[in-house]
């Protein structure tokens, strides 16, 4: 028994005795022959230089909407397709606050008529057709915008018909240009000679016969 106890002291000793050293690259304590060291329950014996290196952990959170996730770091843009796909109607005036845009303006829009006349054999506008045709630009100029302006020639009835129409042609080209000139553009023009005469119980009316007429449609911004 003594014999026995002396070779297992002596081989506890040698054991204990073996040089051991750091390793390089783990960091862990190792005899010479390159056998890490452990301790009484079998784990290597790291040195006081060892540091744990902790990996973090990335918790990705739910998407419990099952809108694509890449669109989610855009809420505005998001926000804006929903209002447009899901219901454009209703929810035009959200998009158009997103967008920083005034909801579509409302309008009215008002007729205005006046008619000119014009001397025996002539296409000169006088100073009271001047002065009628500037008081009728002057009251469409609150408005929003002019939508059209018709000028429509007349002759009356006595005379050879085709000189009639040409007379006609010339009285509307003179109240167009006058209106040019105070820059109200013209839309359409026609010339109806003398084949729309004014006639009142005593037959026809010669003076309101040679006559100019004008229909202006202007649009205003609804209150």
């Amino acid at each position: 028994m003594k014999i026995i106890s002396t070779l297992l002291v002596a081989v506890s000793l040698a054991i204990i005795s073996v040089p051991a050293v750091a390793s390089s690259h783990c960091e862990v304590w190792t005899t010479t022959d390159g056998s890490a060291v452990v301790d009484s329950s079998g784990k290597p014996i790291k040195t006081i230089y060892c540091k744990e290196k902790k990996v973090a952990l990335i918790k990705t959170p739910a998407v419990k909407s099952k809108i694509n996730p890449v669109l989610v770091a855009e809420p505005a843009i998001l926000a804006e397709q929903q209002d447009v796909v899901l219901d454009p109607v209703k929810q035009a005036p959200k998009v158009a606050a997103l967008k920083g845009i005034t909801p579509t303006a409302k309008y009215t829009f008002n007729n205005y008529q006046a008619r000119v006349l014009f001397d025996t054999d002539s296409a000169t506008l006088s100073a009271d057709a001047s002065a009628n045709l500037t008081q009728l630009v002057m009251t469409t100029g609150l408005a929003h915008s002019i939508v059209s302006v018709q000028v429509v020639g007349h002759a009356d009835t006595r005379g050879d018909q085709a000189y009639n129409m040409s007379l006609s042609e010339q009285r509307m080209h003179s109240v167009t240009k006058f209106l040019d000139g105070l820059k109200l553009k013209v839309t359409s023009m026609i010339a109806k000679g003398e084949t729309s005469p004014i006639v009142d119980g005593q037959g026809e009316n010669l003076t309101k016969s040679r006559r100019v007429y004008i229909a202006i449609k202007t649009r205003h911004l609804k209150n």
